[in-house]
C-alpha cells in the first residue's frame, strides 16, 4: 500500500509544531515532523511504501501538495493538525479527497483526542481520527493498513475514531503490550537536517532534530494532558544507534529530547550519557524535566554528554498554586534544582503557566519574585488552557466558571479562555505580558545572559529577539 504522510503548510506564514503536547504556532521554530518519520519507518517496515510532505518547511500551498499527492498516488493520506491550526490543517483531507474520492484519511492530533467524535462530525473528508500519542500511533497506523488490506472492519484495531457511512464508531484503547524500539525514522523522505532549527540560529544548533527517549508521564499535574500516563522508555542501545546514525549519516549537531521528564530514571539517564562519552558522539542537547529529578552527580554528567539546556516546568512561584495542581514540588527545591544547573554549566529554561486555579494577583507577584531570583538563561509563560480530560478542566466546569461545551479552536497558549475566581481572561493575559516584561527589562537578567552563553554574538541575536516578540510581536504566537 502507498502511504503519503503530510505535515500542512504554515499557519499565515509562520511555522507550527505538530508534536503531541507541543501543539503550537511559533515564530521561531522549524522542527522535523518526526512522529511522522517513525511512522513512515514502522509502515516501510511492513512492506509498504511511503512519502513525506513538510509542507512546512519548505513553505508550500495546498496547491503544491495537491500536485504532490496526484503524483504519489497513495490509498493512505496522514497528517498532523493541531487545535489553533485545524481549520487550515483540514484543508488536507480536503483536498486528497478532491483528488480521490477513494483515498482514506487519517488525521493525528494529542490534545483533541475528547473531541474527536465532534471533529468528524465537523469535517467530513476526515475519515479516521487516530487517539493516541507516539508509542501507539505506530499500533493504530499499522492496525488501519492491515485492516483496508483484508477488507475488514476497524473496530478491531485501538486508539481509533472513525466513520462508516453515517455512523461514527470509537475503538477503545487497550494495546497490549507497547515497545517504543521501533526502526530508525525516515529521515531519506524529507530536507536535510540543516534546515531545521531551533532560535536563533547558531552554527552549533544545526544539523537539528527532535528525539523520544521515552513516553508517558505519571505524575498528577491537574492542568496536564500527559497527567497519569504510563511511563516507557527506549532501550539505551536504541537510543545511542538512532543518535550516532542521525551524527554519521546526517551531521547531526543537536538534538532536542522530547521526552515529558528525561530522567525519569535516574541510572537509565547515566548510562545514555555514559555511552555518548565513550563512544565519542559530540552532540550538543537539550531535555526537560522535573526539578526533584535531578541532583549534582546527575547534572555533571549530563553537561559532560553534551546537555547544555535543561527545561524545569516550574509552573509558578507560589507554593498555594503548586500545590492546588498537585505539582508536588516546593519552591525551594526548584530554586535548588536551578542552583545546581547552573552550577553545573546548562543553561536554565523554565516554564509558567498564568491563570493556574487559586492565582491572584498577588500569588502571581510571587512568581515574578521567583522568576528574578532564578534568573533563568530563559522563560516561558503561558496561559491555563483547560483540556479536556484534565482535572484542571473537570474542576473549572463544575465550579462554573468554564462551559463544559468550550470551542476547541480556542485552546491556545497565548490567550487565555480560562478566568479564576478573582481574575478575568483579559487579566491573565494582561499578567502574561507583564512577565515577560518584567524578565526582559530586568538588568540583572539582562548582565546574566553574557554569563549564560558562549557567545556575544548568540547572546545579542537572542536578547534582540526577545525585545522584538515583545515591542513589535506582542507575544503573540511567540515564547
Amino acid at each position: 500500500m502507498k502511504i503519503l504522510f503530510i505535515n500542512p503548510p504554515r499557519k499565515n506564514g509562520l511555522p507550527v509544531i505538530r508534536e503531541d503536547r507541543c501543539e503550537i504556532v511559533n515564530r521561531y521554530l522549524f522542527n522535523p515532523p518526526y512522529s511522522l518519520l517513525h511512522l513512515a519507518a514502522c509502515v516501510r517496515e511492513k512492506g509498504n511504501t511511503a512519502g513525506i510532505i513538510d509542507a512546512n518547511i519548505e513553505n508550500l500551498s495546498y496547491q503544491d501538495i495537491r500536485r504532490r499527492l496526484i503524483d504519489f498516488d497513495p490509498s493512505l493520506v496522514i497528517f498532523r493538525f493541531t487545535a489553533e491550526t485545524i481549520e487550515d490543517d483540514i484543508i488536507t483531507a480536503d483536498v486528497a479527497k478532491a483528488v480521490s474520492d477513494k483515498i482514506i484519511t487519517v488525521g493525528l492530533c494529542l490534545t483533541l483526542r475528547d473531541f474527536s467524535d465532534q471533529i468528524l462530525r465537523e469535517f467530513s473528508n476526515l475519515d479516521i481520527y487516530v487517539r493516541g500519542e507516539y508509542g501507539t500511533y505506530e499500533i493504530s497506523v499499522n492496525g488501519i493498513i492491515d485492516a483496508i488490506t483484508r477488507k475488514d472492519d476497524l473496530k478491531n484495531v485501538p486508539g481509533l475514531t472513525y466513520r462508516k457511512g453515517n455512523i461514527i464508531t470509537s475503538t477503545g484503547n487497550d494495546f497490549g503490550d507497547i515497545s517504543l524500539d521501533y526502526p530508525f525514522p525516515a529521515y531519506d523522505l524529507i530536507p536535510p537536517l540543516s534546515n531545521y532549527y531551533i532560535n536563533p540560529r547558531h552554527k552549533e544548533h544545526s544539523p537539528f532534530t527532535l528525539m523520544y527517549t521515552s513516553m508517558g508521564c505519571p505524575f498528577q499535574c491537574t492542568y496536564c494532558v500527559m497527567q497519569k500516563t504510563k511511563w516507557r522508555a527506549r532501550t539505551v542501545e536504541n537510543v545511542i544507534s538512532e543518535i550516532a546514525r542521525l551524527k554519521n549519516e546526517h551531521g547531526l549537531n543537536c538534538i532536542q529530547f522530547k521526552d515529558e521528564t528525561f530522567t525519569m530514571d535516574r541510572e537509565r539517564t547515566i548510562d545514555i550519557c555514559n555511552e555518548l562519552i565513550r563512544r565519542k558522539i559530540k552532540i550538543r542537547w537539550y531535555a526537560s524535566t522535573r526539578v526533584d529529578k535531578v541532583d549534582n552527580e546527575l547534572l555533571k554528567i549530563m553537561r559532560e554528554a553534551g546537555c547544555r539546556s535543561l527545561s524545569f516546568g516550574v509552573e509558578s512561584g507560589s507554593q498555594k498554586v503548586l500545590d492546588t495542581v498537585q505539582k508536588g514540588i516546593i519552591v525551594e527545591q526548584a530554586l535548588d534544582a536551578i542552583k545546581m544547573t547552573k552550577e553545573a554549566g546548562i543553561w536554565v529554561h523554565l516554564g509558567f503557566v498564568v491563570g493556574l486555579p487559586g492565582e491572584t494577583k498577588e500569588t502571581f507577584m510571587e512568581t515574578i519574585a521567583f522568576v528574578k531570583k532564578a534568573l533563568p538563561a530563559m522563560a516561558q509563560f503561558n496561559t491555563a488552557i483547560p483540556y479536556p480530560g484534565t482535572k484542571l478542566f473537570d474542576d473549572a466546569v463544575q465550579k462554573g466558571i468554564l462551559d463544559k461545551n468550550i470551542n476547541y479552536k480556542q485552546l491556545r497558549y497565548d490567550k487565555s479562555i480560562l478566568r479564576t475566581e478573582t481574575l478575568s481572561c483579559s487579566d491573565i493575559d494582561r499578567l502574561r505580558k507583564k512577565a515577560y516584561r518584567s524578565l526582559y527589562f530586568n538588568p540583572k537578567w539582562i548582565l546574566s545572559q553574557f554569563r549564560n552563553f558562549e557567545e556575544v554574538g548568540f547572546t545579542l541575536r537572542y536578547y534582540s529577539k526577545c525585545i522584538y516578540m515583545f515591542l513589535v510581536q506582542k507575544m503573540k504566537h511567540s515564547h
